[in-house]
């Protein structure tokens, strides 16, 4: 891919993970006086008013009990919620809500298993582990028998609201609102305390992948024009997480449809199928029943295959075993090794959020944001300016698995006769449903930093492109790097993306906890040999997560020079939504990790460095954070080797990306260097000015001071003793090494 310069219109705005690691456009000091010269107060009122009422959707972590009482809400908003787009997205949360405290309940009754990767779990030798793992826990399982009621319950409630969301019979809310009286009645019952406690897994299609429920809808409806044997039961095999959400709704869809008998089962390949989910399986298979799979967008489809062999080794036929699988831009064509009977899929280009993003439907939604600003007459252009942005994004992609889809159009407007301008506007997927609303509240709070945005609607949020070439020269000399404001940014995040309320800061995510996992490995290799540390990373874990912090919130979790364009009064930080809080992101809440990645990515020196902490501390109040900020450089570079590592080998990169992306990994091993070096020097007693002075003594350094235990050079406490005690006793040190 060609470098874009910082003056042409392709550097105009960061293009989220789809910018090349290489690019630095220059960033200006904000001077607070606002952004682009327009006013911050332009959105609609009627978004304001409804996503403001959607504040705990910053944080996709909920409890089982945080999602029984946001559903509650959401069922109740049903009833006098305004028609229209709002009554719509209600229907959605109750959906993905509703679907969500499913997936906890099955998690749940399935209890803590061994997960092994897929390969290994389809083996023998990795089912007899499992096996014996779960028999050492004891020879008389919990009781699952009320719980189980309760959900076979709730999944018949579910069926009824589901039916109206599958037709598309949502135009009258009092009907929609009447077919939620079953799960409001259950709501009240109580469940098990440890169950609320449990988090609620964030499904990757509506989170990350730009899915929607009328894709998973399609999906249902391409199997029936395939398969149209109503006569022949089916059973819907969701694996976990996705398969929650996708199980109900198309158990509502094929019922709809008139197949005469539907059930529905969820489970994990990785952790192989349960006692009671044997069971289940069998005694369908024994029923004639064909098994229909379902799931996200995979990548190697490693765990689809894994459900085909449990389900096979079930009873079902080959010739029982189908798929309902969307197929991902990042491996579109993983289906290949099944014969075309198995599989129904639906390719990007059919999604439903590719037909918003088409300029005769983005014509209506700008229209209705430029005209609530002042505008008579706008009219969405197509020319051979906005063809080349985005054909700049599709190149720039990396086509990742979690890769946002976006589209820039260009804006003609006409305010009386005589006052006519151009714009551009970048649209960008940020989630369905509650999802999504994060980026239209971060947006809207934190204006002044980003890009002005216009608006959220459909899971996708518009927000201006400001191009860098129209920017005045005197703006462009003055675009240095300045730590006072990625500081006050990261400042605002912290006054206005708070999360104290959130019960998911402290708790334990397990699989999704990658910011502890990542810090926990790397510290449990102290404790000594493979089979050691693999025992002791749970413990250390644990610490790690009492380390509270006091100003929780959502960071950014990426702030790299590429993620900063300059506006018209200072800096602007795009891509700004989406890379602290999710299934593959970080899940750190502590600011700290931001402000310890700004300087690593910008390379700060000690003075910019200090800077950067007062500036932040004046600007936050949150005094604590220097006591917390080695820990989050520890995270800030093992996050940004590990990345590097793992977009280097997924694919074939041009020798420009494959350069960028070493420079990365090897500046990120860098910094973990020089800052363990700061750090335990700083461990080391106070000494007068250093001066050269006998005896001396020429230090080896490999093996004696220097270890590479965490994967980057470091000494250890040997190490800072044996320097401690040199300096005590006047030796000047010389370095002694190749």
């Amino acid at each position: 891919m060609t470098q874009p310069t910082a003056s042409s219109p392709v550097a105009a705005c960061a293009a989220g993970d789809a910018l090349d690691l290489v690019a630095e456009p220059p960033v200006l000091a904000n001077d607070g006086s606002g952004v682009c010269g327009r006013p911050a107060d332009t959105l609609l009122r009627e978004e304001l008013d409804f996503y403001g009422d959607h504040a705990w959707t910053l944080n996709p972590h909920l409890s089982a009990r945080e999602a029984i009482d946001h559903l509650d809400e959401e069922i109740t908003r049903l009833s006098h919620v305004p028609r229209g787009w709002q009554a719509d997205e209600v229907a959605i949360n109750i959906f993905l809500l509703a679907c969500g405290l499913l997936n906890t309940i099955d998690e749940d009754l399935r209890e803590p298993s061994l997960r092994l990767p897929s390969r290994i779990a389809a083996l023998r030798l990795g089912r007899a582990v499992r096996w014996a793992v779960e028999a050492s826990r004891g020879i008389k399982p919990r009781s699952h028998g009320k719980l189980r009621a309760w959900r076979d319950r709730w999944l018949d409630g579910l069926s009824d609201f589901l039916r109206l969301v599958a037709t598309r019979d949502t135009s009258n809310p009092d009907t929609l609102a009447a077919s939620t009286d079953k799960l409001s009645v259950m709501l009240r019952e109580p469940l098990p305390a440890a169950l609320q406690k449990s988090r609620v897994g964030v499904p990757s299609p509506f989170r990350r992948l730009d899915m929607t429920h009328l894709d998973v809808l399609a999906l249902g409806r391409r199997y029936v024009a395939k398969f149209p044997d109503r006569a022949q039961p089916i059973l819907l095999l969701g694996l976990r997480t996705s398969g929650s959400y996708f199980a109900p709704l198309l158990h509502a869809f094929f019922t709809a449809e008139g197949f005469a008998t539907v059930a529905v089962l969820t489970m994990v390949p990785g952790k192989g199928a349960g006692a009671w989910e044997r069971r289940q399986l069998e005694h369908y298979a024994r029923q004639g029943f064909a098994a229909v799979i379902l799931d996200d967008s995979p990548y190697t489809g490693g765990t689809i295959f894994t459900a085909f062999d449990i389900a096979r080794r079930a009873g079902f036929a080959v010739d029982k075993l189908k798929a309902l699988i969307p197929a991902h831009p990042a491996r579109p064509d993983w289906y290949k090794p099944l014969s075309d009977d198995m599989i129904v899929s639906l390719a990007p280009e059919q999604w439903h959020k590719r037909s918003l993003l088409t300029p005769a439907a983005a014509q209506a939604r700008l229209a209705e944001y430029f005209r609530a600003q002042g505008f008579d007459d706008v009219r969405v252009v197509e020319s051979s300016r906005v063809a080349a942005l985005n054909a700049w994004l599709d190149d720039a992609s990396p086509d990742a698995r979690g890769e946002r889809l976006k589209r820039i159009f260009e804006i003609h407007l006409e305010r009386g006769r005589d006052r006519r301008e151009i714009r551009h506007v970048l649209a960008k997927s940020v989630g369905w449903g509650w999802l999504g609303y994060h980026a239209f509240l971060a947006g809207q709070r934190l204006s002044g930093h980003v890009p002005p945005i216009l608006g959220l609607r459909d899971g996708i949020l518009y927000a201006e492109w400001i191009a860098q070439d129209e920017l005045s020269a005197a703006a462009r000399e003055r675009g240095t790097a300045q730590p006072e404001a990625i500081a006050a940014y990261v400042a605002a995040r912290v006054r206005h993306l708070g999360l104290r309320g959130g019960s998911a800061i402290s708790a334990n995510l397990q699989r999704q906890d990658n910011g502890i996992r990542v810090l926990g490995k790397m510290l449990s290799r102290a404790h000594g040999s493979f089979g050691i540390n693999m025992l002791m990373q749970s413990r250390v874990e644990r610490r790690l997560r009492r380390r509270a912090c006091p100003v929780p919130t959502l960071i950014d979790g990426k702030m790299q020079r590429p993620e900063w364009i300059v506006g018209p009064n200072g800096p602007l930080k795009t891509d700004f939504e989406h890379h602290g809080l999710g299934k593959e992101e970080l899940n750190v809440a502590d600011p700290a990790y931001d402000l310890a990645a700004a300087i690593l990515d910008w390379r700060m020196s000690r003075d910019e460095e200090r800077r950067l902490i007062q500036r932040y501390i004046e600007a936050s109040g949150d005094t604590d954070v220097a006591k917390r900020l080695f820990m989050q450089k520890l995270l800030a570079g093992l996050w940004a080797m590990k990345q590097a590592r793992e977009h280097m080998f997924a694919k074939q990169h041009t020798i420009e990306r494959q350069q960028a992306l070493h420079q990365r990994f090897m500046a990120a091993w860098h910094f973990l260097t020089v800052e363990a070096a700061r750090y335990c020097g700083g461990l080391l007693p106070p000494t007068d000015k250093p001066q050269w002075r006998t005896p001396l003594i020429a230090l080896d350094i490999d093996g004696v001071i220097d270890r590479r235990v965490f994967g980057f050079p470091h000494t250890t406490v040997a190490g800072v003793a044996a320097l401690s005690l040199l300096r005590r006793h006047g030796f000047s040190v010389t370095v002694n090494s190749a």
